[in-house]
């Protein structure tokens, strides 16, 4: 088990669904090492997951 997953309980615990507890404290540390906004963070975090459903082209 990787050292962050041994966190998931007690993240969820304190943080509220549908949010992922290991993407949200993931999404805590880099803006603390980026000093980015929670404004900057809902963005970049958006902008990959919706990278994630772009159609693939038909051959």
């Amino acid at each position: 088990m990787a050292a962050r997953e041994e966190f998931r309980p007690i993240l969820e615990r304190v943080w509220r669904k549908p949010m992922d507890a290991v993407l949200m404290f993931k999404t805590l540390v880099l803006s603390a090492l980026y000093n980015l906004s929670d404004d900057q963070i809902e963005y970049q975090v958006r902008d990959r997951l919706s990278a994630r459903t772009v159609p693939q082209p038909r051959a």
